[in-house]
């Protein structure tokens, strides 16, 4: 899965594999996409300090796109 923030490669994350890193303050749009040929979907992202935020890329069935599902944050984090 590659995963863009607001438009620029933040990273190429392999299944099984996360993206764990800071994001600044404010609004941003993540997109994701996988290869071969699949399509492109984006969420807007509103980044408060000292918050985690967790998404698990999924593919929904019988579609050709990757989408980004809010999980919940394990108890303990935040």
């Amino acid at each position: 899965v590659n995963l863009k923030i607001d438009g620029r490669t933040a990273a190429n994350i392999v299944q099984g594999s996360r993206y764990d890193q800071s994001v600044p303050e404010g609004r941003h749009t993540l997109t994701v996409s996988a290869v071969p040929n699949y399509q492109p979907t984006s969420t807007v992202l509103d980044v408060q300090p000292g918050q985690t935020y967790v998404f698990t890329a999924t593919r929904p069935n019988n579609t050709d796109r990757v989408v980004l599902v809010p999980s919940a944050v394990p108890s303990g984090q935040h």
